[in-house]
């Protein structure tokens, strides 16, 4: 009975809206017979529920029922529990779902309604990343053909970088196309660093460095900017291109002092590079200053503390002995500069 008076409602709804105004859609009453549908039914039909809410949820886009939204979602994942042949329709539905849920965020104005669309969008988030659906092997089967299809769709690919992204999917070759093609359309900081990431994969280091340069100049982001210019120091590093990659990561420190990654990249730097004078002495002073960077990157980003302390540890060894520095006229509290390429002073101790 109670699936009768949606239908009802549901066909006088066009002649209501002729008259009034904000009269519910067709496809947002749909929803709502739906949510009925599944809270009432002694045993509710899965593939019927996710039908309606399907029609319900792309017809009325961000104006479906809030609650329809998880519902779609999860829906799907049943169905794909039992049909792996699913599994692109349930990435395809959590990625509508999670945009009609953006865009009504984006025009809600009552702080209470907005609430509860974000803690839907939340719960969306968490509950596809719990699903275990969308592993990187999937996404990449699912998307890699699905971006050559579609390589001039900037939206398109735009919603593959995002959930690969998000799946930390970003060695896959899908993503790099979709990086590339999107880049051609309309260069932004995300393309431009997924070019950078591809180019470093394939071991072109200058155009890798080059799309990071990019990436930087485009965004806007001060903590990106740290990212992209960080991963060039890491590209600069890993091409022995010790200097370089230092002024990266230096790079990366200005924009967001409270990084402690590029200061451990120094530190590493630093210690693979330790010579610069002809007194092998002097040249273990160089695990001073590497200290002093390890030291500065717990200082200032308690996530790296671990790290940092491992590399303490390991560096202290390497210190020369008060006594072997003594002979050459330097004892604990002097300050001394590091040559060469480092031109760095620390204290020793």
């Amino acid at each position: 009975e109670l699936m009768e008076v949606h239908d009802v409602r549901m066909k006088y709804i066009p002649e209501f809206q002729s008259k009034m105004q904000g009269v519910l859609s067709v496809d947002a009453a749909l929803g709502n017979k739906a949510i009925d549908y599944l809270t009432y039914a002694p045993e509710a039909d899965i593939k019927v529920a996710y039908k309606w809410l399907s029609e319900s949820v792309n017809g009325a886009k961000a104006d479906a029922p809030a609650t329809a939204f998880h519902l779609y979602v999860d829906l799907s994942y049943q169905i794909l529990k039992d049909n792996s042949s699913h599994k692109e329709q349930f990435i395809q539905d959590y990625l509508n779902a999670s945009q009609y849920v953006d865009d009504a965020l984006e025009t809600e104005e009552k702080e209470a309604t907005k609430n509860i669309l974000q803690t839907i969008k939340d719960n969306l988030v968490a509950f596809f990343i719990n699903s275990g659906a969308a592993d990187c092997e999937s996404l990449e089967a699912i998307y890699t053909p699905k971006v050559e299809e579609h390589k001039t769709d900037l939206a398109y690919l735009k919603k593959v970088i995002d959930i690969m992204k998000m799946m930390r999917c970003t060695e896959q070759e899908a993503y790099f196309n979709a990086s590339l093609y999107s880049y051609q359309i309309e260069p932004t900081a995300g393309a431009a660093a997924g070019c950078a990431y591809m180019s470093f994969k394939k071991g072109e280091i200058e155009a890798s460095v080059k799309f990071f340069d990019e990436a930087i100049k485009l965004e806007k982001d001060d903590l990106k900017r740290a990212e992209w210019a960080y991963a060039t120091a890491v590209v600069l590093s890993n091409a022995k291109r010790a200097s370089q990659s230092r002024s990266y990561a230096q790079q990366a420190i200005s924009h967001n002092p409270n990084y402690g990654a590029p200061y451990i990249l120094i530190a590493n730097l630093y210690a693979g590079n330790p010579t610069w004078s002809d007194e092998p002495i002097l040249n273990k002073c160089t695990y001073f200053l590497v200290l002093d960077k390890l030291q500065r990157a717990k200082a200032v980003d308690p996530e790296v503390t671990e790290d940092a302390n491992k590399l303490i540890n390991t560096y202290n060894s390497y210190k020369p002995a008060p006594n072997d520095l003594f002979m050459l006229g330097y004892k604990v509290g002097d300050r001394i500069t590091i040559g060469g390429w480092i031109g760095e002073a620390t204290t020793i101790r």
